[in-house]
């Protein structure tokens, strides 16, 4: 426990000097109309009385320090529009006199006014304040600094700490707080003045708060390095979501002019995500193209993988749509409207996905939330961790920063994060790496999350359901297309209950990706065994949809290859990354070159490359009793050179497969089902002394036979 002294009373009066001297009471236009004065006219104009069912103010009508009435139904509708009250209170002063009421609404949010003005001195859309649930008085002494008593004690409830205060310092904190508030407030109202008066605190005070807000994070505005449009910072280091590149492909969007910044963000938003996430989000006909130049469209194109400004953007670049019939530019700003509110936007990307899911078969599953910094005599950053947390989970998030906090009053789309540091200074700083939304200069632009008033997020809740439709023009890439919303790629991998083994060979770079990820499902769960083949240092990871690693490795696999056992649900996309150890060479460039990677359900769970049933002579033989949904994994190393024989035996008349791998090539294995006759397998291929080759055995429908499966190997010539 702490006394009291004059220590705390100073922190608790600089909470409120400091949202003081940064109070700005003139509305954002179109972002935040809310103001001072509009608190004033609210209360100024409410004469009806009207009960509130859980009101714990009484009487409901009341009246200000200048003799006006007020009504708390009133002056909420006024600031707030249609909001339903869930419960109103008072909160009381240290020295137990109740100076403040707390508003709390129905669906979520909350605002605490100056009961003697109405004033609104602390705002949020989310949440409410964490008082416990007790009959005792509620403390309050500004943002963060919500108490209450515990045997004669007061008690923060976010910090949880506990201290003493005498009565006589009680007080004097009350009195000068009141004081100040209602000076100030006096002096706005009938000066019609914003600033605010220095005179009503003792000039140490006033000093002790400008020393305070270099190194405070009350400080929004002002100490921290505000935005220059002029000299937008770009970077190229810090942590990005896996797509990242899409919006370095500069996709088509609109112009950003006439203040349509958010309809130019959510316009890129909706355009990821019809790319990657759904392709049932945008109509093809806003997609840019045609039926005779298929080569611009997504859905279209030869190459599936194909990254242009074209096939990632949408048609339209004027709001009018004067230049496309089919502007998709037109058709968002048609729900969006220029100096859009986090609201707006919201509910403009609603509606829009709302109204596509009336036009198609079949439903577009999505999730949109938005959050804002709140309001404390002024607008206050959203705090970072949503952003992160999104980011970190693989998403884009649109973002809006504002003027009064240091930026500028301008929507961006997020796609990294990274702590940026300015020349000449040891400071680092929180903020986000950015598509501007201002065309194909200002990409990769960091600003600065303390700059942030609010974010919008958005989650397709879709699963591909890919399956192969033939190889991409002259390549040796396979297509694979989802059945449901036609999303295209090259990069997937379905594992059906009948798979026995599945391999994809990787190019890296592709796109400009320095790894190569793989959308990959599975029919049965249980165990799965991954690895890589080839000559390189590799690595490989696992992570689920929303990005969180599940598995990883470096070296386990054979000499410098992956490998690693990880059990696998069904149903569950899953993304395969792979990727060289060094990613880039010494000149500066990615790393070129191929990795192979496999998958199969293996019967036992290895650690290492060396942990597999391991042949080493040239004329082994082994057999093993298969289970239900697995095979079997088997290395084999010759003693010496030559042309071998490897055949299943009949046994308990099971069909039989088999796979042989070469573990430092990245071309094709070589597999066999009926070869030896009676439904065994044989492969005959030559070999090299002391390599340990890789084989997969099993039955050929591992879904329903099971049973007794021998292996030889034989040396021919």
């Amino acid at each position: 426990m702490k006394l009291f002294k004059m220590k705390f009373f100073k922190m608790c009066l600089k909470l409120f000097c400091v949202a003081i001297i940064v109070f700005i009471s003139i509305p954002v236009t179109g972002i935040f109309n809310l103001s001072s004065n509009a608190a004033m006219e609210a209360s100024a104009t409410s004469t009806e009385a009207s009960a509130l069912s859980d009101l714990k103010i009484y009487p409901t009508q009341t009246k200000l320090v200048d003799e006006t009435e007020y009504n708390i139904e009133q002056v909420t509708k006024e600031l707030f529009g249609e909001v339903k009250i869930k419960n109103c209170e008072y909160l009381y002063n240290l020295d137990e006199t109740a100076d403040y009421i707390y508003v709390e609404f129905e669906n979520d949010g909350y605002a605490v006014f100056l009961k003697q003005t109405m004033e609104l001195l602390e705002y949020s859309a989310q949440g409410k304040l964490n008082y416990p649930n007790s009959y005792s008085n509620k403390y309050y002494g500004g943002p963060s600094c919500y108490l209450f008593k515990e045997n004669d004690h007061f008690v923060n409830t976010v910090s949880k700490k506990c201290f003493y205060i005498t009565k006589e310092s009680a007080q004097a904190y009350s009195n000068e707080v009141r004081e100040m508030l209602l000076s100030n407030y006096k002096t706005r109202k009938y000066e019609r003045s914003i600033d605010f008066d220095y005179s009503l605190v003792s000039e140490s005070l006033v000093t002790e708060i400008q020393d305070i807000c270099d190194i405070t994070e009350e400080n929004a505005v002002g100490e921290k390095p505000k935005l220059d449009d002029a000299n937008l910072i770009a970077v190229t280091d810090g942590t990005y979501i896996p797509n990242y590149r899409y919006f370095l492909a500069e996709p088509m969007h609109g112009y950003n002019q006439n203040d349509k910044c958010g309809a130019v963000a959510a316009q890129l938003l909706l355009s990821y995500h019809n790319y990657y996430s759904d392709r049932r989000i945008i109509a093809n006909e806003y997609l840019n193209g045609s039926p005779t130049n298929t080569s611009l469209n997504p859905n279209y194109c030869e190459d599936p993988m194909k990254m242009s400004s074209f096939t990632l953007g949408t048609r339209g670049k004027y709001e009018d749509g004067s230049d496309d019939t089919n502007s998709y530019f037109h058709y968002v700003v048609n729900n969006i409207p220029g100096n859009a509110t986090t609201s707006q936007v919201k509910d403009g990307i609603n509606n829009i996905l709302s109204a596509r899911n009336k036009e198609i078969s079949g439903n577009i599953n999505y999730t949109i939330s938005s959050k804002d910094g709140g309001w404390w005599f002024g607008s206050k950053p959203v705090s970072s961790d949503g952003i992160i947390s999104e980011l970190d989970l693989g998403r884009p998030v649109l973002i809006l920063m504002q003027k009064s906090l240091g930026g500028s009053d301008h929507y961006v789309v997020a796609y990294g994060y990274h702590n940026y540091k300015y020349s000449g200074s040891s400071d680092s700083y929180l903020g986000y790496i950015t598509h501007f939304g201002w065309g194909s200069n200002e990409l990769n632009i960091w600003v600065n999350s303390s700059w942030c008033y609010s974010y919008i997020t958005l989650k397709i809740n879709h699963m591909h359901d890919y399956n192969a439709t033939g190889l991409i023009g002259s390549t040796s890439r396979i297509q694979y297309k989802c059945n449901e919303c036609g999303h295209r790629t090259d990069a997937a991998i379905n594992m059906i209950a009948h798979s026995r083994y599945e391999e994809r060979v990787a190019d890296i770079p592709q796109n400009g990706y320095a790894y190569k990820d793989y959308y990959v499902t599975f029919e049965t769960a249980g165990n799965k065994l991954f690895q890589t083949f080839g000559l390189n240092d590799v690595e490989l990871y696992l992570f689920d949809a929303e990005n969180r690693k599940l598995a990883y490795d470096d070296n386990s696999g054979y000499e410098l290859n992956s490998l690693f056992c990880y059990t696998v649900e069904t149903n569950k996309p899953y993304i395969l990354r792979v990727q060289f150890k060094s990613q880039y060479n010494s000149s500066g460039y990615i790393t070129c070159g191929s990795i192979k990677i496999g998958i199969t359900p293996a019967q036992e769970v290895y650690s290492t490359y060396e942990d597999i049933l391991h042949l080493n002579s040239d004329k082994p033989s082994c057999g093993y009793t298969s289970k239900l949904n697995t095979t079997k994994a088997i290395c084999f190393t010759p003693v010496t050179n030559g042309t071998f024989k490897i055949n299943t035996l009949m046994t308990d008349d099971i069909d039989t497969f088999l796979y042989f791998i070469d573990p430092t090539s990245t071309d094709s294995c070589l597999y066999d089902d009926d070869s030896a006759g009676n439904y065994q397998a044989l492969i005959q291929t030559d070999l090299v002394a002391n390599k340990r080759y890789f084989l997969i055995v099993c039955a050929n429908d591992i879904t329903a036979i099971s049973g007794l499966i021998r292996l030889r190997i034989r040396k021919i010539s």
